[in-house]
């Protein structure tokens, strides 16, 4: 056996890596969603193929980072499978957090609780307003609005699902359960529920000193999937 992951489980990693500033090279980037271009309708996928591709990278990029994250509850490190639920936990608990929290450049960070939130899995709505995609988060104490969001060409546009967004990106679809699990291990943080009380908006057109990140975010979509 081997590592094994389920279709949206691969699906939402890709969305995610897209979605962030993690460095992984051009040409791996598109090696890998050329790959996934082949595989993405079987319903569980080899992982090591993405691997193997990943491996290129000069640098460890979050196909690396999952698959640790996952192997940790794992009692044979060469043969699991990655599911759905996995990659979304990978993205929302204290461990992804902790992992960009210590390394935040001052340089490039101007407003550390939106960037913060925004670099986690949120559960939001979708709405289109004057041709735009907007999110909305509504949580126990606060509301936050994320404008100029992205959905990628094979995610579902949905105004009454919810999903999971990450950096400008609608990553998933979470099912009910899912987005409890998702708000859960987000409360979990220690700390997260204030930073979440701290953002009232975060406008991706005009994010931090990246400035329009949507815009950013759509290329490398455009590169990955028009030539699919």
């Amino acid at each position: 056996m081997k590592i094994q992951i389920e279709k949206r489980g691969l699906e939402t990693i890709l969305n995610t890596l897209l979605s962030c500033k993690c460095p992984v090279e051009e040409q791996v980037e598109l090696a890998i969603f050329k790959a996934y271009h082949q595989v993405k309708n079987q319903e569980l996928i080899d992982y090591g193929i993405f691997l193997e591709i990943a491996d290129r990278n000069p640098q460890r990029t979050p196909l690396h980072l999952l698959a640790d994250f996952c192997s940790h509850s794992k009692d044979d490190l060469g043969a699991f499978i990655i599911t759905h639920n996995d990659t979304i936990r990978y993205s929302c608990t204290g461990y992804h957090f902790n992992n960009f929290k210590d390394n935040i450049n001052p340089f490039v960070v101007k407003d550390n609780a939106s960037f913060l939130v925004g670099h986690m899995i949120i559960p939001a709505r979708l709405k289109t307003e004057d041709g735009i995609i907007n999110g909305y988060y509504s949580g126990d104490d606060n509301a936050i609005v994320f404008y100029n969001m992205l959905v990628p060409p094979d995610l579902e546009y949905n105004e009454v699902a919810v999903y999971g967004i990450h950096l400008a990106t609608a990553v998933t679809i979470l099912t009910t359960e899912q987005e409890r699990m998702v708000s859960q291990h987000l409360a979990n943080i220690p700390g997260f529920n204030q930073l979440l009380a701290n953002v009232t908006e975060v406008n991706y057109c005009d994010f931090q000193f990246f400035g329009n990140y949507r815009e950013q975010v759509q290329v490398r979509i455009d590169k990955n999937f028009n030539h699919g």
